[in-house]
């Protein structure tokens, strides 16, 4: 089984993209190291086409 790992990171705190970024970095890092990266940043692309409140 591959282990997965949750990546975290800021979102909001600073340059929202580039949060992105580092986090889909770190993600294909671990990916290539053969885990099975969670990047819930991935989010800032549903939210860039159907945008919802900060709360949902």
């Amino acid at each position: 089984m591959i282990a997965r790992i949750y990546v975290a990171g800021p979102y909001t705190q600073g340059d929202v993209a580039i949060n992105v970024r580092n986090a889909y970095e770190a993600a294909d890092r671990l990916a290539t190291l053969g885990f099975a990266p969670f990047v819930p940043h991935a989010t800032h692309f549903w939210h860039m086409l159907f945008p919802r409140p900060y709360e949902f």
